[in-house]
């Protein structure tokens, strides 16, 4: 099989019909399939990950390996992880010795390989899983995801604003993050219906014994966001049932949308001495 081209969308694009097309495979919408055309994204990924030392990759939904195939060329060792198992053999044929391919749930592989970092074009379905994943998975340093331009947003968003969330806090806590690229509609096929982006992921810090509870804290907190939070932490303190007896005046004045990592950690301190 022939490399993926990288000279212009137009050749990416054709190519990826025609090896749907010789296989008479279509695009499986239930698990977001959106082929990557357009070569600005593969560059993107190659220039961001030379830039770090990384010996061995995961990638999930490799697709027809047209991503792979380039990562597998600057990366000794590559495993990819492909739900749809029709898709799998394709990349099979394509990719070299360094690169393998298995059948499975991307999820499972990204929370529990030992492997330094992952890349992925995200199917939508699954992109905030899989960033809850990989904050979990400490062998982990660095990962490059494309996702949704509006859940981009949501993982760098400033606190107060519309977009600012429970997601926002899980990935400040364990990584510094960066959008690298904006990417229309027409950069994949078939086309998904909103724009995506590249988002880079760098570890500041481990997943520690215990940190669910941070989790789940935050979930609770983000069902009242516009409430003050020095009453939210009292609800939720007593919702998870680790004790609501800490003083929080000192919360006064803010909002849960107004709660920063420092914030959320102070919380949890009280409410776990009380409890």
């Amino acid at each position: 099989m022939k490399a993926p081209p990288l000279e212009s969308r137009r050749s990416l694009l054709n190519w990826t019909r025609n090896i749907l097309r010789s296989l008479h495979l279509r695009p499986r919408k239930r698990l977001g399939q959106h082929f990557v055309v357009e070569p600005r994204i593969i560059r993107d990924a190659l220039k961001i990950l030379r830039e770090y030392t990384v010996e061995s990759l995961l990638e999930i939904g490799p697709g027809l390996g047209t991503l792979t195939y380039y990562l597998s060329i600057t990366t000794p060792k590559v495993l990819a992880v492909e739900l749809d198992a029709r898709l799998a053999g394709v990349s099979r044929a394509l990719l070299p010795p360094n690169a393998q391919v298995v059948v499975g749930d991307g999820l499972v592989f990204a929370e529990k390989s030992c492997i330094d970092g992952i890349a992925s074009n995200t199917p939508y379905e699954i992109s905030s899983a899989l960033v809850a994943a990989t904050a979990r998975n400490n062998c982990v340093t660095i990962a490059l995801y494309v996702v949704q331009r509006e859940l981009a947003f949501r993982m760098t968003a400033k606190p107060g604003t519309a977009d600012y969330g429970r997601l926002t806090l899980l990935v400040n806590r364990y990584f510094e993050t960066k959008i690298i690229n904006v990417y229309p509609p027409t950069a994949f096929y078939p086309e998904p219906d909103v724009s995506s982006a590249m988002v880079l992921l760098k570890r500041i810090k481990p997943w520690g014994l215990g940190d669910e509870t941070f989790e789940k804290l935050t979930a609770c907190l983000f069902t009242g966001r516009n409430r003050k939070a020095s009453k939210m932490a009292k609800i939720c303190a007593r919702r998870l049932g680790i004790g609501a007896n800490g003083d929080f005046q000192w919360l006064e004045g803010k909002r849960v949308k107004d709660l920063l990592v420092e914030d959320i950690d102070s919380i949890l301190g009280i409410i776990e001495k009380s409890g």
